[in-house]
């Protein structure tokens, strides 16, 4: 242990090239448990720091006790706002080994990310919201840990994140993330259909070319189709009118190019099984951009669902949720992954360089995993 000086104290830091990992979980658990808040701090930015040495070091840092003390910090609004921002940045770290994510929902740390959510309205908390939304994106990847996410209250608060506009890039990026690999389970599906408004604020987000960024509609259409993969959510989506704006990014958008097969695979799903959907998408003029992609795509899932959805609105078939199109699962999902995973990728929050500006979205692909971390 070493101290150096913050105010008026002196204040012990652990010498983490050296400690062993059950020792500096413990140093840390006792300062946490002690409450003073300099030291709190200063335990919590070693913490921040430590995560990042390896992934050998991330793996060994997650046991039951320094766990138990990130939540505690994360749960009580006494703590400094860096303190809380360090914690939430040490649990994403943590969350980019595959092996912690199910040990750290089991501790009980995703009460305590969503209180940080529910509570990221000030510019002092905006940090800590930032990356408590990138450790619920990390957990979220796990398929065993998504309705506990969804059952412990995340889903709200992530969409409201997601749809604000006042939130940075990044964050809302991460939480859009996490909302579309949590809306994978057909429990929080349901959730977010019931959800006050979440289908008009994904679609409003979705067809807005002008102030809106290209990740964060592609987002908002990603978590869409999970949406149109359940018979509330296509209920909810008709409702708010979705056919007709989806109908519209495929014929008038100036992006369309971008969004096309997320479009297309939207429209499919809310043709299932839905008697609401060929009278709603023939209003709209979505046979005229359907017809042109099932004559010109590339053959694939793409392409197969817009003739599919076509066949729909000519009133040439219908499907319903026995009667499942061949390339798609019983979950609704294609070949295997969400109808959206095969033109958009997965992107894993950088745990590095958060004031920087965030990269330029990778080259599509099924999934896409960036194991970097928070500095």
């Amino acid at each position: 242990m070493e101290y150096h000086r913050m105010g008026k104290k002196e204040v012990p830091v652990l010498r983490v090239a050296e400690a062993e990992e059950e020792e500096m979980a413990a140093v840390v658990a006792k300062l946490v448990e002690a409450g003073d808040e300099d030291q709190v701090e200063a335990a919590m930015a070693v913490l921040r720091r430590e995560t990042r040495e390896s992934a050998e070091r991330r793996r060994a840092l997650c046991v039951p006790r320094l766990l138990a003390a990130l939540r505690r910090v994360l749960l009580s609004k006494r703590h400094t706002p860096k303190a809380r921002a360090d914690a939430a940045a040490a649990l994403a770290n943590l969350t980019l080994e595959p092996e912690n994510r199910v040990p750290i929902v089991r501790a009980g740390a995703v009460p305590a990310l969503v209180e940080v959510l529910s509570s990221g309205t000030t510019a002092a908390s905006s940090e800590a919201c930032e990356h408590a939304a990138g450790a619920l994106f990390g957990l979220a990847l796990h398929e065993g840990n998504r309705a506990a996410i969804g059952v412990l209250g995340a889903v709200p608060p992530l969409l409201d994140l997601l749809t604000t506009r006042d939130h940075a890039l990044r964050a809302r990026r991460d939480a859009g993330m996490a909302l579309y690999h949590l809306s994978l389970a057909p429990v929080n599906q349901s959730k977010l259909a019931r959800a006050p408004a979440a289908a008009k604020n994904l679609l409003s987000i979705a067809s807005d070319s002008t102030t809106e960024p290209m990740p964060i509609r592609r987002l908002a259409l990603m978590v869409i189709c999970n949406l149109a993969a359940c018979a509330e959510g296509r209920a909810a989506l008709m409702d708010t009118g979705a056919v007709a704006a989806v109908s519209a990014i495929l014929s008038d958008d100036t992006h369309r190019a971008e969004l096309e097969e997320l479009c297309v695979a939207a429209l499919y799903g809310m043709s299932r099984g839905n008697p609401r959907f060929r009278g709603l998408a023939r209003a709209a003029g979505a046979d005229r951009p359907l017809i042109l992609i099932s004559e010109q795509a590339h053959a694939g899932a793409h392409k197969e669902m817009a003739r599919k959805a076509l066949r729909v609105v000519l009133g040439l078939g219908d499907y319903n949720d026995g009667d499942l199109p061949d390339c798609m699962n019983s979950e609704g999902n294609v070949n295997g992954g969400s109808i959206a995973a095969s033109s958009v990728p997965v992107h894993r929050r950088r745990a590095a360089s958060w004031a920087a500006a965030p990269p330029a979205p990778a080259t599509p692909s099924a999934h896409h995993w960036r194991s970097v971390c928070i500095d």
